[in-house]
C-alpha cells in the first residue's frame, strides 16, 4: 500500500532540526546585520562629516580649515548648525565637584578636609547613554564629552559631538545611533579626527596605523579609538 505524505513523528522531527539550526544561526546572522548597519551609519556620518569640512573651506575660501571660523567655539557650533541637518542640538557641562573622605580624620590628616576635586560631566540623556563600556568588557564609565561645548543629533539619528580646530584637528566623537544600546566603543561610539586639510581620520591621532597594534587598541577602547582605523583598513568592515 503506497503512503502520501509525512506523519506526524516525520513532521515534528523536521521542526525539531529547524529549530536547532536556527537557534544556533540566528544569533550570529543578527550579529552580522547589526555591524553592518553599524558600518553603514558610521560610514555616512564619515561622508557628512568630510562633505560638510569641503564645503566650509569652499564657502568660507581658505586652504585650511585652521584658517576657517571652525578655529573657534562659536565657530564649531556654527559648524554643525549650518552644515548639517540636525534635529537638536544637546547640552553637554562639566563642572568640579569636591568629594570628602567619610573617614577623614582632620586631627591626624588636616590636608584631607579639603577633599579630592573631581570632574563630572552632565549631558542630554537623549543624545549619549550614560555609560560606554570596552568591547572586551574591561572597562565602563561616562563618555568624557566635558571639552565638547557642541553636539547634536542628526537627521540620520547619529550623536556628533565636535570641538573647536586645535593644533591641526578638530575632535569629533560620534554615537552613530545616539543613545542607544549597545553603547560600546567601536561598536556604535567613535572617535575621530577632522584634520586641518578636511581629512577624517581615527582618533588614534595617526595617519599611519600598525594593524596588529590597532585590533589591540580597539577592543580595550571605551570612546572607540583605533576601531575606525581597523574599520577602513578592513574595507569597511568590522572584523573584530
Amino acid at each position: 500500500m503506497k503512503r502520501y505524505g509525512f506523519t506526524l513523528t516525520e513532521i515534528l522531527i523536521a521542526l525539531a532540526i529547524i529549530g536547532v539550526v536556527s537557534a544556533l544561526t540566528l544569533p550570529g546572522l543578527m550579529t552580522n546585520y547589526q555591524e553592518k548597519t553599524f558600518v553603514t551609519q558610521l560610514q555616512t556620518t564619515y561622508n557628512l562629516i568630510t562633505n560638510a569640512a569641503a564645503q566650509l573651506k569652499t564657502d568660507e575660501q581658505v586652504d585650511s580649515l585652521a584658517e576657517s571660523s571652525l578655529s573657534s567655539d562659536a565657530g564649531a557650533a556654527a559648524f554643525l548648525q549650518n552644515y548639517f541637518n540636525i534635529t537638536k542640538m544637546c547640552s553637554i557641562a562639566t563642572t568640579e565637584e569636591t568629594i570628602i573622605d567619610p573617614t577623614c580624620n582632620v586631627l591626624t590628616n588636616p590636608s584631607c578636609a579639603e577633599g579630592t576635586k573631581k570632574l563630572v560631566t552632565s549631558s542630554d540623556s537623549t543624545c549619549f547613554a550614560t555609560k560606554y563600556r570596552s568591547l572586551d568588557k574591561s572597562k565602563s564609565e561616562e563618555p568624557y564629552l566635558g571639552i565638547y561645548p557642541n553636539c547634536a543629533i542628526l537627521s540620520t539619528g547619529a550623536s556628533v559631538c565636535i570641538v573647536k580646530m586645535n593644533q591641526g584637528a578638530s575632535y569629533i566623537s560620534v554615537d552613530v545611533n545616539g543613545p542607544e544600546p549597545p553603547n560600546i566603543g567601536g561598536r556604535d561610539f567613535f572617535n575621530l579626527n577632522l584634520l586641518s586639510n578636511g581629512k577624517v581620520i581615527d582618533g588614534y591621532g595617526t595617519d599611519e596605523f600598525d594593524m596588529d597594534k590597532v585590533a589591540t587598541e580597539c577592543k580595550g577602547a571605551i570612546m572607540g579609538e583605533a576601531c575606525f582605523a581597523k574599520i577602513v583598513l578592513d574595507g569597511w568592515k568590522m572584523n573584530y
